[in-house]
């Protein structure tokens, strides 16, 4: 399987689709699952849960993480 970054949204083999928040050495991730904020849940996952890749994250935007606010306003 290829590497899996952090933001990927994966398939998990229990078909529930996945938010990859953390990973760490393509081994193990942290991953968000669930419909609505009524259901989601942060979980511990490995390689071996995942079917695979369904959408890789974008690339950095040059301000991401800089705190820099890029919503706009009506």
């Amino acid at each position: 399987m290829k590497q899996i970054k952090q933001f990927d949204t994966v398939l998990l083999k229990d078909s529930r689709e996945a938010a990859v928040v953390e990973a760490f050495e393509n081994k193990a991730f942290l991953v968000d699952v669930g419909d609505s904020p009524k259901d989601w849940d942060t979980i511990s996952i490995t390689i071996d849960d995942i079917e695979k890749v369904i959408s890789e994250a974008e690339p950095d935007e040059p301000d991401r993480g800089k705190g820099v606010c890029n919503l706009r306003h009506p």
